[in-house]
């Protein structure tokens, strides 16, 4: 007699949001690349026509060495990946791109930073989630709000709009324009 396996389990897929950073180079270039490679990714669902936010062009922050204008962004994806296992693919999809970490905050053809991760909390040295700065960052507040307008804090709870104003009060200094418009992405 042959037993019949139990069906597969699909894998459990959860919202990860990342914010895109390029000063270096063909900018829109690098943003377009990593677009590219998520989606292409093992683990990762992107949908370019829809979790993608504008592009907005900002000033450095926290830049000890002189550098140029950022282009920033915000994506949504769902993956069924751990959070070391995203990260690790991000710090690859950087790699692929020759980003280099000679100082903190150097300019980069791109970086790649795991916001959060559904609800995940996490506080190690080398992962953190969600990430320790994106609440006093214009250039990740503005793109997030405006893709995901009713997204909260998963430790504050504090609803993405709040900490977008709050963040606009503080950091006025903060440079930010938009520079291309939600479309950008869609010949991904």
């Amino acid at each position: 007699m042959v037993e019949a396996s139990a069906p597969r389990k699909a894998p459990t897929t959860v919202a990860a949001w990342i914010a895109f950073g390029s000063n270096v180079g063909d900018r829109l270039s690098h943003l377009r690349f990593a677009l590219t490679s998520l989606k292409q990714a093992a683990g990762i669902d992107l949908d370019v026509a829809s979790d993608v936010a504008s592009v907005y062009e900002t000033t450095p922050v926290d830049c000890a060495i002189p550098q140029g204008d950022f282009l920033n962004t915000v994506c949504r994806v769902k993956t069924s990946l751990a959070a070391a296992e995203l990260l690790s693919t991000l710090h690859a999809v950087e790699s692929e791109r020759e980003r280099r970490r000679p100082a903190t905050n150097a300019p980069r053809t791109l970086d790649l930073d795991l916001l959060a991760l559904g609800t995940l909390v996490r506080h190690e040295p080398a992962l953190m989630i969600p990430h320790p700065r994106m609440s006093c960052r214009l250039f990740v507040l503005e793109p997030l709000c405006e893709l995901e307008p009713a997204w909260m804090h998963p430790v504050t709870g504090t609803p993405i709009h709040q900490l977008l104003d709050s963040a606009r009060a503080a950091h006025a200094d903060q440079g930010i324009s938009v520079f291309a418009d939600r479309s950008w992405p869609v010949a991904v």
